[in-house]
């Protein structure tokens, strides 16, 4: 069984904060990681056992900005103002998103669930750094979590086209069938296409995971090990920032 944390596998609380130049002074944690890996669950499980509230930034986009998290597609901003496609495009999701998350790191007592890509915004990582919360990355192998995706009772296709965490890989894979005359709906994603496009969004994204405090490695851990040792994380994370500031 692989640790959930260890100084080979990511930098400790201090030498991250080091670098951020802040040191976690709120009972705000976030999480983030590739979609389907768990922060939404795992996040209201460790919330509640420690007397946390939860909120999920997608979630929040969908309720507070009237965002379909859904139709968000690669399109640009000019193909979606001309009419050439209904879905909302990514830089104007990302501006949503920018905007939810600033009012999502106001809270105190909270747990955050971000969005897999949220950290992909130098503003996000900025305003993340600055509000005293502590950031969590949930890291799994792909092709386990690819694994366990094909597991689902909804089956592979059915799991990948119902769960708006995976739209910019799904997005991914259409974008590379567009020379077909299928429309996106119509058109079948084949796990291997999903799998080579997940661990290229994974292999993009890595960087900005690794400005978390903590790598919480989840391969081979039940859930309620990885829960417990989230909980672990942040009461530690808590005494050091306590005994820092006297």
């Amino acid at each position: 069984m692989k640790h959930t944390y260890t100084e080979a596998d990511g930098p400790r609380l201090s030498t991250v904060s080091k670098r951020l130049k802040v040191i976690p002074t709120k009972q705000l944690i976030c999480l983030t990681g590739m979609p389907g890996v768990g922060k939404t669950t795992y996040g209201k499980e460790v919330a509640r056992i420690l007397g946390l509230g939860f909120a999920d930034l997608d979630h929040m986009m969908a309720r507070e900005g009237g965002t379909k998290i859904t139709s968000v597609s690669s399109t640009t901003d000019d193909q979606v103002a001309r009419g050439d496609d209904d879905d909302i495009s990514e830089s104007s999701f990302r501006a949503c998103e920018s905007q939810i998350l600033t009012s999502a790191l106001k809270a105190i007592n909270h747990v955050i669930a971000l969005g897999g890509g949220t950290l992909t915004g130098l503003e996000n990582r900025e305003q993340i750094a600055r509000s005293g919360a502590l950031l969590i990355w949930l890291d799994q192998d792909p092709g386990m979590l690819i694994n366990r995706i094909k597991s689902s009772p909804q089956g592979f296709q059915g799991f990948i086209r119902h769960h708006p965490y995976f739209r910019d890989v799904f997005n991914r894979c259409i974008t590379r069938l567009s020379h077909s005359h299928e429309t996106r709906d119509e058109a079948e994603i084949s796990e291997q296409a999903f799998a080579e496009a997940y661990h290229e969004v994974y292999s993009e994204r890595k960087d900005e995971y690794q400005n978390s405090h903590f790598r919480c490695v989840l391969d081979y851990m039940s859930d309620d090990l990885i829960i417990a040792e989230l909980a672990k994380i942040i009461k530690a994370a808590w005494l050091k920032a306590r005994s820092s500031y006297g």
